[in-house]
């Protein structure tokens, strides 16, 4: 039982790799939990049961004798119905690791191509009023809105080159098919851009003449132009034009009258940043819609085509830096890191609890037989889950996890029980027969409640619950059939059919 709890505990440590925060927590949470199990049902309840025996025997009486039990004890409990199927199976060892290597190979092939998903279908009812919601939304304005993508820009925006640069990063964006149209087919701003602030400037004479006033520079006719959505916004040609309208707007906002503003020095620093000193560069932003990002799939295909686009944005004259953003970005990234987080906290959990059990048994053999149910179960698992329409993301990723620290366990009782038997009976069959009646019926019995108790959460409202429950029964069951059927045939090929008796 140390064995199984400091293993366990291991595996769930293990994902303080992951450098992600929920898993990270996870991890640290799992294993508080499994020395908390360990310190009430390994040490404190049987303290007190034998604190209780104690209390029913007088010092005068005889000592019950507690000897190994007999051979017709072992014998009566060998009949349970699921012995003879394990021992057969255990007898054809050759045939079922043919078997399971071949059945790994084709589930570790789909497991690899299961994909992080974010829809929140997966975390909503699909009859709620928020999802009902959102897929009408998909519905009519499939085209025209989409999640927000933000691009950033940096550099000295009083160049008039960096502006022009600017506008014909936009105008190429109609091509990119992720991205939401306008009626006139452009890719559709979903946020106040910087023309249509300097428009404003240009378009307004108690404006104009407020920052003439202000800087001394007069702004004259507009020398560039922004077309739009069939309209035509002005901005100046001039660099010394362009720092005063920034060192007025930046402070002042866009005024309409003396009693109005179109725009107050809040509104214009959603739309532009500027140093009046200087000594900051400018930055502006270009919000976009992304269209299908309940499809991760499209998700990545927008930020590879955007992000393509944004590096020559970068290259041109006075950007110094631009960048892309926005929640299917910041979304993705964190399905990555997690999924990354996973896949290196896996080999970590093997490696260590690999350690620890061939110090424990001072045995490599049985400490790498007693290892490989694991990974077996993970390919299985993620098998499962790409067959069945589950997805990879926050809730289901920590299912890999637990799935570990399951697993190990229960390898660790039934090969320590094989052990102890062969140690006995120096036979390999008997040892087998006795393991398999004696840990291998408890750990079905174990498996089969812990399962029940998951199962039920299939029935949760929320479909998040529902599908933790659904996959970690899955994995229990795996985690069983790996130990009750893999872990029998690789402990029979690696032991002798006889061997000393203790």
């Amino acid at each position: 039982m140390t064995l199984a709890f400091m293993t366990g505990s291991i595996a769930f440590l293990s994902n303080t790799s992951a450098g992600i925060e929920t898993v990270v927590g996870f991890g640290i949470r799992a294993a508080l939990a499994t020395l908390a199990a360990f310190v009430v049902l390994g040490l404190a309840v049987p303290l007190a049961y034998m604190r209780l025996e104690a209390r029913r025997f007088r010092p005068e009486d005889p000592v019950p004798d507690h000897s190994p039990e007999t051979n017709e004890a072992a014998e009566a409990r060998e009949r349970s119905r699921l012995v003879p199927p394990l021992l057969l199976l255990t007898r054809r060892w050759q045939l079922v690791l043919v078997v399971a290597v071949a059945v790994t190979a084709v589930t570790g092939f789909y497991a690899t191509r299961l994909e992080a998903t974010f829809d929140v279908k997966d975390f909503f009812k699909e009859d709620s009023d928020f999802v009902v919601g959102l897929d009408k939304v998909e519905e009519h304005f499939k085209d025209t809105g989409g999640e927000l993508a933000i691009i950033y820009v940096r550099g000295d925006l009083t160049d008039p080159e960096a502006l022009a640069g600017l506008d014909d990063f936009r105008e190429r964006l109609a091509a990119d098919s992720n991205l939401a149209k306008n009626d006139y087919g452009e890719a559709a701003i979903q946020a106040r851009p910087w023309f249509v602030l300097l428009d404003h400037v240009m378009d307004s004479e108690y404006a104009r003449a407020q920052v003439e006033l202000t800087s001394g520079v007069s702004l004259g006719p507009a020398g560039g132009m922004s077309q739009y959505a069939n309209k035509n916004y002005r901005w100046p040609q001039s660099q010394d034009q362009l720092k005063a309208i920034y060192d007025y707007v930046a402070v002042n906002g866009v005024p309409q009258s003396p009693a109005q503003n179109i725009y107050d020095h809040l509104e214009v620093g959603e739309t532009l940043f500027h140093d009046p000193s200087s000594r900051q560069e400018n930055a502006t932003t270009l919000i976009l819609g992304v269209t299908g990002t309940r499809d991760q799939g499209r998700v990545i295909e927008s930020r590879e085509t955007l992000t393509a686009a944004v590096e020559s944005l970068a290259d041109a004259p006075g950007i110094s830096f631009a960048g892309l953003t926005g929640s299917p970005y910041t979304r993705q990234a964190a399905l990555d890191a997690t999924t990354n987080g996973l896949q290196r906290a896996l080999p970590i959990a093997l490696a260590a609890c690999l350690v620890l059990v061939v110090l424990a048994m001072r045995s490599v053999r049985f400490g790498l037989v007693t290892i490989v149910p694991i990974g077996l179960v993970v390919a299985w698992l993620y098998a499962f889950m790409h067959g069945f329409g589950f997805g990879l993301n926050f809730i289901t990723a920590t299912i890999a996890a637990v799935s570990i620290g399951v697993g190990i366990d229960y390898s660790v009782h039934f090969t320590e029980r094989f052990r102890q038997e062969l140690g006995i009976t120096g036979d390999r069959e008997r040892a087998m027969r006795r393991a398999v009646a004696g840990t291998g019926v408890a750990l079905v019995s174990s498996a089969a409640t812990s399962i029940i108790g998951f199962v039920i959460m299939a029935f949760a409202p929320m479909p998040m619950f529902a599908s933790y429950g659904v996959l970690t029964a899955v994995m229990i069951f795996l985690a069983a059939a790996a130990a009750l059927l893999v872990l029998p045939s690789l402990l029979y090929m690696v032991t002798p059919a006889k061997t000393e008796a203790a």
